[in-house]
């Protein structure tokens, strides 16, 4: 039986700009669509951050940016209205802006 070294015998034969090209496509087809979410959904998504607001508790916040989903843990430091953004305040006292129609889930922590 012949042993081979696969794909290994190969990346000596590329050139960086190749394996770097490689890789960026590889990280293009691991993204994820933009989930499709009612309205119905994203007015119980509002209530619940208008309240904690209101009440300074924390949330988990799950969003869609970039084709992946990102999760923050933290207090809502502003809602804006007009322009549809969050601003969160998480643990390490990091402002995070999520756009409002990018959230998929918000709970309390």
């Amino acid at each position: 039986m012949i042993k081979d070294r696969g794909a290994i015998k190969w990346t000596a034969m590329m050139l960086p700009e190749h394996v770097e090209m490689l890789r960026k496509d590889w990280k293009e087809d691991t993204k994820i669509g933009k989930p499709a979410i009612d309205e119905q959904a994203l007015e119980e998504i509002e209530l619940i951050i208008k309240e904690a607001k209101y009440h300074s508790k924390d949330l988990v916040i799950t969003y869609w940016q970039d084709g992946e989903f990102k999760t923050v843990v933290g207090q809502i430091w502003s809602i804006n209205e007009n322009s549809k953004l969050i601003r969160v305040s998480d643990k390490f006292n990091d402002c995070i802006t999520i756009v409002f129609n990018d959230l998929v889930d918000a709970r309390a922590n």
